[in-house]
C-alpha cells in the first residue's frame, strides 16, 4: 500500500485530492509516517512507545496552543510543553494574566512547565478544561531528539530538513513542501486531530495560538485550503514566538487578548 501511496501522491499535487487518496485507502498516518522515517515494521511498536507524544486537549477546549513537535523533555514526560518551552510559557501566562490571576490561583508558577500544569488540571478545573496543546507532529522533528541508534536512520534527515525549511518564514508556500515525503503524512495527521477537536466542540469557537513559524505554517495550510469541516469554528490564529525563546511584550499582549473570553 505504501508504494501505491507514493505513486498516487507523486502524480497528484492538488491538496484536496491528495488527502482524498489517503482517506480512500484508509491510511493510518502515524504508522505510515514511521515507514516514511525508515523505521522497520518490526520496530515500529517500540519506536512509537518511545517517541510518540500525545496531545493534551481539555474537554471544553476554547484555546488551543499549536506547537511544532516534542523534544527530549516531552519524550521523558510523555506530554507536550514539559521543558524549557513550557516554563517560558508559564512565565508569560502569569504575566499576561494581569489582575485576574486565575492561573496563579490554580497553582501555576515560574518553575512549573505549562504542559505539566495542564496535565494535572485538565480534568479537574474549569480553566484546565478550556485549554489544549497540540503538536503539528507527534514525533520529534529534530533529529537530535532521537537516540544515537535512531539518528543513523537517514530518513530522519528529511524530517529535520522540513523543519528547517518551515522555520524560515511563517508564510512558507505549500508548493515548497512537495519534496518532503513526510510532509503529507504529518499534515494528514494534524488535519485529522484538528477535525476531531472541532467535531467534539459543538458550537464553540476555538482560538488558536500558533507558537512559532512551523505551527503557523501548518495552521495556514489547513485554513487556507479549507481542510477542516467547519473553518468558521477556528478564529484567525494568534501568533507568538516559539516559547523556547523568551516571549516579549507583544507576545504577552497577544496571549492576554486570546484569554480574555476564557479567564473570568
Amino acid at each position: 500500500m505504501y508504494n501505491v501511496y507514493d505513486k498516487l501522491v507523486d502524480n497528484n499535487k492538488n491538496l484536496e485530492s491528495r488527502y482524498k487518496i489517503m482517506n480512500d485507502y484508509n491510511f493510518k498516518p502515524i504508522y505510515k509516517l514511521m515507514c516514511a522515517l525508515g523505521v522497520p515494521q518490526e520496530k515500529q511498536a517500540d519506536f512509537f512507545e518511545k517517541y510518540h507524544v500525545p496531545d493534551l486537549i481539555g474537554e471544553d477546549c476554547e484555546v488551543l496552543f499549536v506547537l511544532e513537535s516534542p523534544h527530549t523533555d516531552e519524550i521523558t514526560h510523555k506530554h507536550t510543553l514539559a521543558g524549557k518551552s513550557g516554563k517560558n510559557l508559564s512565565k508569560a501566562l502569569i504575566k499576561a494574566d494581569g489582575d485576574i490571576n486565575k492561573f496563579i490561583t490554580d497553582g501555576l508558577n515560574d518553575d512549573i512547565p505549562f504542559g505539566c500544569w495542564l496535565k494535572e488540571h485538565i480534568n479537574n478545573t474549569d480553566l484546565g478544561k478550556k485549554i489544549g496543546i497540540m503538536n503539528v507532529c507527534n514525533f520529534p522533528m529534530q533529529s537530535k531528539a532521537y537516540s544515537c541508534k535512531e539518528q543513523n536512520i537517514s530518513e530522519l534527515e528529511d524530517l529535520n530538513a522540513l523543519k528547517k525549511d518551515l522555520q524560515k518564514s511563517e508564510q512558507q508556500l505549500y508548493c515548497n513542501t512537495n519534496n518532503y515525503k513526510c510532509f503529507d503524512l504529518i499534515m494528514f495527521s494534524f488535519k485529522n486531530r484538528l477535525t476531531k477537536l472541532i467535531n467534539n466542540t459543538a458550537n464553540r469557537t476555538i482560538s488558536i495560538v500558533c507558537c512559532g513559524h512551523i505551527a503557523n505554517n501548518f495552521t495556514n495550510f489547513i485554513q487556507n485550503n479549507k481542510m477542516v469541516k467547519d473553518p468558521l469554528q477556528l478564529k484567525s490564529p494568534t501568533v507568538i514566538k516559539h516559547p523556547v525563546n523568551k516571549l516579549d511584550q507583544t507576545d504577552l499582549n497577544n496571549i492576554t487578548e486570546t484569554f480574555k473570553a476564557v479567564i473570568k
